[in-house]
């Protein structure tokens, strides 16, 4: 049985490969490893249902960050970008298309690409 209320929806992230700048933006961050190790996994917090995506990365440079989702065939989904202060940051998706209509229940990719150029991609299973 699917309920729905007009407005909200309640998504489920069961899986982001995040691989963020610096730490140092809270509790639960993801720091990018020295070198030779590989990324770290982490399932981003449940704890808004308007968000399907969050993303909290430490900043150097200020500047534009664009976070670009796909579906699994490669087709973008929606493209946010947004100006940014340095420092700690929180960037993320609602879990609509560019048309602002709310996407299904799917594997779909992300690809963060940051202020300095370092692009980070990783993919998640958005169920609602």
């Amino acid at each position: 049985m699917r309920a729905t209320r007009a407005g909200s929806y309640r998504a489920l992230l069961l899986l982001a490969l995040i691989a963020p700048l610096h730490s140092g933006c809270g509790a639960g961050d993801i720091m990018k490893p020295s070198p030779p190790a590989t990324a770290a996994t982490k399932a981003p917090s449940h704890t808004d249902p308007g968000v399907a995506l969050r993303l909290s990365v430490s900043l150097t440079p200020p500047g534009l960050v664009v976070l670009r989702i796909f579906d699994v065939e490669g087709h973008p989904v929606r493209i946010i970008t947004k100006t940014v202060e340095a420092g700690c940051q929180e960037i993320t998706w609602d879990g609509r298309n560019d048309a602002r209509f709310p996407v299904g229940s799917s594997v779909y990719v992300y690809q963060l690409v940051l202020p300095n150029g370092e692009v980070t991609v990783g993919r998640l299973v958005l169920a609602r």
